[in-house]
């Protein structure tokens, strides 16, 4: 075989694997195989968007280091929820917790950078001076972000082996799908919950979470449930209500930024007043999109309980 083209080699290893995750398809007893495919392809990713954004910090690099994460943490969750007394998340995801927050504020502020471009050119004004605050803002992230690799760099990006013996160890079956069933279940009856009022920031905040962590454990437990029994809605309207709590989730940290700028006691009387029409735009479209968030969420729950235990 060492004189085969690699891209045949890969061309096998995707049939193999396409075939195996056939046959073993609506099999809870498989449950195994395809958690554990998800948690290699997201530490790759984690370990491969960690290594770009260490060297140039580009914004899509940052974006994918967090979702791996996201994901990772998700996993993690499952495994506790669905293995009890074995698997402990909160200490096992200790390792990459400081990185993903981290990485969290390098994008905040890559975030705000388009925001900010985005309202100058509606407001036809420049706001040279908040723009200067978040570059150093981003200079300061960047830089407790690099501490961070460094301190990685010496003690060793973590492999998980103790995830991957959980993974191996779990006792897949009818117990498996029943605890993976109330643990979905648990999520939706929270946005329920949430949803009837959403007067707070944090409400909103917990339902977009929630949103993510679902579809994040249900991407390797889809095997067992059954996805048109388990949404309300397509899964584009769905993307659509995801990307109106991102935008909304943007102006809100967007508002509490430049209240940070505003605080600053050597900001001038000028400096402030020049804001003024920017705080205007920002805080009158987080509450357009929270009226829509609020419509849809008012109007239906977006996912069915799973009743099939």
């Amino acid at each position: 075989m060492s004189g085969e083209s690699p891209y045949f080699l890969n061309f096998i290893i995707f049939i193999y694997v396409t075939l195996r995750q056939y046959l073993n398809e609506g099999n809870p007893d498989n449950l195994k195989d395809p958690v554990h495919i998800y948690f290699n392809r997201q530490l790759g990713e984690f370990r491969k968007r960690l290594s770009r954004s260490s060297r140039g910090f580009d914004m899509e690099d940052i974006h994918q280091l967090r979702l791996s994460v996201k994901r990772i943490r998700a996993l993690f969750q499952f495994l506790e929820y669905a293995d009890p007394g074995r698997f402990d998340a909160r200490k096992d995801f200790r390792t990459v917790k400081k990185v993903f927050k981290l990485a969290g504020s390098i994008r905040d502020i890559q975030v705000q950078y388009a925001l900010l471009d985005r309202n100058e050119t509606g407001l036809q004004k420049t706001f040279h001076a908040y723009r200067e605050f978040l570059e150093s803002k981003e200079h300061a992230a960047i830089r407790a972000f690099d501490a961070q690799m460094l301190e990685l760099l010496v003690d060793g990006i973590p492999d998980f082996e103790r995830t991957r013996s959980s993974i191996q160890e779990m006792q897949a079956g009818d117990e498996l799908y029943a605890r993976t069933v109330r643990l979905l279940n648990e999520k939706i009856a929270r946005i329920d919950t949430l949803r009837k009022d959403l007067s707070n920031d944090e409400a909103v905040h917990e339902i977009r979470t929630l949103l993510k962590q679902i579809h994040y454990i249900f991407d390797f437990t889809r095997k067992m449930i059954r996805h048109k029994t388990f949404l309300k809605m397509s899964l584009l309207e769905l993307k659509k209500i995801e990307k109106t709590l991102g935008e909304w989730h943007d102006l809100v940290n967007g508002v509490t930024l430049i209240g940070e700028y505003l605080n600053i006691p050597e900001r001038t009387a000028e400096e402030r007043e020049a804001v003024q029409p920017l705080i205007g735009k920002m805080q009158e479209d987080r509450r357009q999109y929270l009226e829509q968030i609020t419509r849809i969420m008012k109007r239906e729950l977006i996912f069915h309980y799973i009743l099939d235990i």
